[in-house]
């Protein structure tokens, strides 16, 4: 009998849930399926999502750019927010707005352990702080790393143990942390890097302007981080090749913790999930001249000083209004300086050290794969690669 209670008890409750959910988002338009009552569709639209998703938002971004509207993704339901919020939303505190809660939520946090990262911000903080700060020290070794793959570098677990106090220093925290990193960093820095490789051969008459520009900075500068931060033709370059590839078909996916009023009176409730439409936006002919077209020198403003002095809207690493692949605001991606110098030493010692391009025939980059909010490149597409000969 008691089983039979609580069961019930649950449906009512799960009921209540689903009625609450539609109540909240009651006269907002919805993109793709309607889940249905109690979400009985709910399966059937999360599969449209993950064949359609690009299309989906594309029709989204097209019928609703300046209103918020519902869309049912894979793993739940996001109200889409317009391009012109993310400027008031951007940097509102953790405690409104997290990117931290989101990611937990959707990696079920609770259960894979990155909960570690609840309540604290070491290892952003060390990331966005210690790591810049040290990365012309670390950019020599990176070189050495990227060319023999056995020189040790300057060790992240080393900074974390030296900065953990208390339960943090816990070795399980450490690893968890390590961890979370990992997830957020590997693969992103990977895939850019073959975007770039892609669209380099695929834009064969620009390597050369690459090339001449990494053997002059490399060749006056050497091998260090101020070298990476006057590559300004490859600043634009990468910025053009994230425009054209998104990461995922969403971006700024946010959790809000409390109840947010945008500037149109519209309140966004406590507990939903918010994104923006960042790949159907990389389109838009009102923001990008010919944006269906690859242009290498996009974002390029030629340098008016003979000293350098970096410009954070010309570096790759800005993240200047929907253009960035590093996201926005104050939770905008903390490492992204040390990402910009792994993929400009690594495309650099290409430039520098080997001819690469596409198999014979081959002219235009393959198309990437779009499935749920993901985005990445074909991973069976070869590349021909043989050392210059003036560096055999």
């Amino acid at each position: 009998m008691l089983a039979v209670w609580l069961i019930g008890s649950l449906s009512v409750l799960w009921v209540i849930h689903v009625i609450s959910l539609k109540k909240r988002f009651k006269g907002l338009p919805r993109v793709g399926m309607d889940p249905g009552f109690l979400g009985r569709k709910s399966n059937a639209a999360k599969d449209e999502f993950f064949h359609h998703g690009r299309r989906l938002m594309e029709e989204g971004y097209a019928k609703y750019k300046d209103t918020p509207y519902i869309i049912q993704t894979c793993d739940n339901e996001r109200l889409v927010i317009p391009d012109k919020y993310i400027e008031e939303l951007k940097n509102l505190p953790d405690s409104q707005l997290s990117f931290k809660e989101e990611l937990l939520e959707r990696f079920m946090g609770k259960y894979t352990k990155l909960d570690a990262v609840r309540g604290t911000n070491i290892h952003r903080d060390i990331v966005r702080q210690q790591l810049t700060k040290n990365l012309d020290m670390i950019l020599p070794q990176m070189k050495e790393e990227a060319s023999l793959a056995l020189q040790r570098v300057l060790d992240f677990v080393q900074w974390l143990l030296d900065s953990a106090k208390g339960a943090e220093a816990n070795p399980e925290a450490i690893i968890m942390k390590v961890l979370f990193l990992i997830v957020a960093a590997m693969h992103t820095s990977a895939i850019t890097t073959i975007h770039a490789l892609y669209d380099i051969c695929a834009n064969a008459e620009f390597k050369e302007e690459l090339r001449a520009e990494a053997v002059e900075e490399m060749g006056k500068n050497g091998w260090s981080y101020k070298s990476m931060l006057r590559l300004h033709k490859m600043d634009s370059f990468l910025r053009e090749s994230g425009r054209v590839n998104s990461a995922g078909v969403v971006s700024f996916q946010r959790l809000t913790l409390a109840p947010i009023r945008l500037s149109n009176g519209f309140l966004v409730p406590a507990g939903t999930h918010i994104c923006a439409a960042s790949d159907a936006r990389s389109r838009d002919p009102m923001l990008y001249k010919s944006p269906t077209e690859f242009q290498p020198l996009r974002f390029y403003t030629p340098p008016t000083v003979t000293e350098y002095e970096p410009s954070g809207n010309t570096l790759f690493t800005s993240v200047a209004r929907g253009d960035s692949w590093f996201g926005a605001g104050r939770q905008a991606c903390p490492g992204r300086w040390y990402a910009s110098a792994q993929i400009k030493l690594v495309l650099c010692l290409l430039l520098i050290d080997y001819e690469f391009e596409f198999p014979e025939g081959q002219k235009e980059r393959p198309a990437n794969w779009a499935k749920d909010e993901k985005m990445g490149p074909d991973m069976e597409q070869f590349i021909l690669v043989r050392r210059r000969a003036s560096h055999a």
